[in-house]
């Protein structure tokens, strides 16, 4: 009995530290924002040895680890991946990501002496729900990345990831088994670096574009052969290309075309358009429709000069009709006058 009664009070006791020193917290972020994962190892008792080991894990894989005042990264962290502060002198082992992808989401946990938990977290990773479809205005013999974003398991092999970029619903480039093969004559093409591409940066590079390239890209990918076909985000991409004559106007792009294209893939119509000058987005608000979209414009001018070209101011017209009436008001009030001389 008391030999039960001791095993009970031990169990007691270890729970009560647990609840007491371990930490808990859920996080979400946006697609390629930073956050901080918080940990305060304020509670741990006596001074920090300088032989101390602390270690962060994600879903089981090392993202950093600090032992001896020696740092090291995990081979998917170490580019991303870093203490808010410095952990033995103000005991906030706090862990900041960059450039948060989708494989980043799930368990994050803080451990001392690599064993003991302190800080768990729950982390998130949303994208933004108003941007299903982007548009892109670019000039011709410019250069333009059509962004897509996947979730791949970290652990997956880069030769396991199958990726395909379609062109108004036809194949334009496929990579499979490690191999990338073009599948049409159009400009020149390129993917990100093997590690991207295994973190989920699936974006496609066209440059020296022409009009030839003006089209819907759609992304598409599997994170091996057997697994189920993913559609990237955003959900597809549309290029115009205008040629070095052609102004820059939000009006100038065709609304029937626009309207075509994006209902063939199951898209309203857009409320939100994005222009963007040196590749910073500014909201212009264009009322149409409940449902937003994101229209991306690259407004550099032939001349060097950023500009947005806006319609004409409309009391210019109003002006030209109201002249053109007073004239012929004038005209019959003087035909009336000389009839009644006559």
């Amino acid at each position: 009995m008391n030999f039960l009664n001791t095993v009970l009070i031990l169990t007691v006791v270890l729970k009560v530290s647990v609840s007491v020193f371990l930490q808990t917290a859920e996080l979400q972020v946006l697609l390629g924002q930073r956050v901080v994962l918080p940990c305060n190892g304020s509670a741990l008792s006596g001074a920090l040895t300088e032989d101390f080991h602390l270690t962060w894990e994600a879903n089981g894989m090392e993202v950093l680890s600090l032992r001896s005042g020696l740092l090291q990264f995990g081979s998917w962290f170490e580019d991303h991946a870093h203490f808010l502060s410095e952990p033995e002198r103000t005991r906030d082992f706090s862990l900041v990501l960059e450039d948060v992808m989708l494989n980043d989401e799930g368990l994050y946990e803080c451990l001392w002496e690599g064993t003991k938990p302190l800080c768990n977290v729950y982390l998130s990773v949303l994208t933004p729900a108003s941007s299903s479809l982007t548009v892109w205005d670019v000039f011709e013999g410019g250069d333009v990345i059509l962004k897509c974003f996947g979730k791949i398991p970290k652990h997956r092999p880069f030769k396991e990831v199958v990726l395909e970029w379609k062109k108004n619903h036809k194949v334009l480039l496929r990579l499979s088994s490690g191999i990338t093969e073009v599948l049409s004559e159009s400009s020149q093409l390129s993917l990100p670096s093997e590690r991207d591409i295994q973190r989920g940066v699936f974006s496609l590079t066209l440059r020296e574009v022409s009009q030839e390239d003006r089209g819907l890209y759609e992304c598409r990918y599997k994170s091996s052969d057997y697994r189920t076909t993913h559609t990237g985000f955003p959900k597809a991409n549309m290029l115009f290309v205008r040629g070095v004559a052609q102004s820059l106007s939000l009006e100038s792009t065709s609304t029937e075309t626009l309207s075509t294209l994006t209902e063939a893939l199951g898209f309203p119509q857009s409320s939100t358009w994005m222009a963007t000058t040196d590749s910073e987005p500014v909201t212009i608000p264009h009322t149409h429709s409940n449902v937003p979209e994101t229209h991306v414009y690259n407004s550099k001018s032939v001349s060097g000069r950023d500009h947005l070209t806006e319609p004409p101011f409309p009391w210019i017209r109003f002006s030209l009709i109201a002249v053109v009436l007073m004239l012929t008001a004038l005209i019959l009030g003087l035909v009336v006058f000389y009839r009644g001389i006559w």
